[in-house]
């Protein structure tokens, strides 16, 4: 209820004063051409087109003698707009919407950059709270901050996603808005999963409403998670070793470490090289035949270099395939994986520098992660990667 009468105080604001700005302009400069016979000639401001009387903050007794007096200079002054580019300039979420997420990446021209809810961010650190293990968890949670429990209460309610809120409510907002708006605004819906009945249910609450546009974009999510491989889950999984003192009593997995600086350039020189040719990536260790996804892996020995690299990496696929020797690749394998267009694989085997640190890397993973594995192509057409496993991968001694 804050929120929404905070809504409608901040557009009354707006449209008085641009009103009385335009007044004072047309008393040195004369009304705009078209004035005599206009809605606001005869007193008709916007609050009067919705039948509603305003709130008592501003003179609004006033301003109609003084628009009869000096008239006005604009035929009309508020329209709320997408601002999609000068709201990033400024440092705001753009538009009237609530962000869509509390950090999300910004691509434009000139590149690719992550944008933190800054307000969020003031108050997770005022608090003491902010970490890089809490900032890995809230885009684990793609940007929401409604399941971390570090989070207090208090800030989960004001840090809602576009997402979590009600569209409804949105639309009862825009149409408090409207009451100050002589132009029109740029909504823009928010659903899950929209289908015929919610979008009509919506439409028709925004018409009977007197709404004078019902929506601008519709956006929509998928169904099915993406692979969150910006994510260091490394971090996100040994959070509470690192910060809570009981946790850190307890036996820790110490990580295998490259030992020399010549086994660090030999590293370096593999990662690079993935950079240059990785389509697809898959691990090798021994002793174990289980599946399962190694976005740590990638992550934290990829994710930089390609970044940097800015060269397209669509259908770049890292996963275990653990054997007690070398594999043997029978021809299935290949014909399954060029439909998905994995036209490079590069095994990293016990030979290979990363190979201890993808060890420590992959026992730490979550089995029940292992269906979240996708191939995508270039024209992002995706598969789970399990069911390209059972159907085309034998791994042989």
């Amino acid at each position: 209820m804050q929120a929404q009468q905070l809504n409608k105080d901040i557009f009354e604001t707006i449209y008085y004063h641009a009103l009385k700005a335009s007044s004072e302009l047309a008393a040195k400069e004369g009304p705009y051409e078209t004035y005599s016979g206009s809605p606001v000639s005869k007193g008709i401001l916007q609050p009067v087109t919705w039948g509603v009387t305003p709130s008592s903050q501003w003179d609004w007794g006033a301003l109609p003698d003084m628009i009869a007096n000096n008239r006005v200079r604009n035929s009309l002054l508020v329209a709320p707009m997408p601002t999609a580019s000068t709201s990033q300039i400024l440092g705001n979420n753009k538009c009237f919407e609530p962000y869509t997420s509390n950090i999300y990446s910004h691509r434009v021209l000139s590149g690719e950059f992550v944008v933190v809810n800054k307000h969020l961010l003031h108050d997770l650190t005022e608090m003491g709270l902010w970490s890089p293990a809490l900032k890995n968890q809230i885009i684990y949670e793609d940007g929401s901050v409604q399941k971390i429990p570090e989070i207090p209460d208090e800030l989960k309610v004001i840090y809602k996603t576009v997402w979590e809120i009600k569209q409804k409510t949105l639309v009862d907002m825009v149409v408090d808005r409207g009451y100050y708006i002589d132009q029109s605004q740029s909504l823009n819906i928010h659903m899950d999963q929209p289908n015929f009945g919610k979008l009509t249910s919506l439409h028709f609450h925004a018409w009977s409403k007197g709404l004078k546009t019902g929506m601008y974009y519709l956006r929509s999510r998928a169904v099915a998670d993406a692979i969150k491989f910006t994510v260091d889950t490394f971090i996100l999984n040994e959070k509470s070793k690192i910060e809570d003192d009981e946790s850190s009593k307890m036996p820790q997995m110490e990580k295998p470490k490259i030992e020399d600086d010549e086994s660090s350039k030999m590293a370096q020189m593999v990662n690079e090289q993935w950079v240059q040719v990785a389509e697809c990536l898959f691990l090798l260790r021994e002793r174990s035949q289980t599946v399962m996804s190694s976005g740590e892996f990638l992550t934290r020995n990829l994710h930089s270099q390609l970044a940097r690299s800015r060269r397209p990496y669509h259908p770049i696929v890292f996963v275990d395939l653990f054997s007690t020797h070398s594999p043997t690749l029978k021809p299935d394998i290949t014909d399954g994986l060029k439909r998905l267009k994995c036209r490079t694989l590069i095994f990293v085997g016990e030979d290979s520098p990363f190979h201890s640190e993808a060890v420590h890397m992959t026992s730490k993973l979550d089995r029940r992660y292992s269906a979240l594995v996708e191939v995508c192509d270039a024209s992002n057409q995706c598969k789970p990667f399990e069911y390209v496993i059972s159907s085309h991968i034998n791994m042989g001694a």
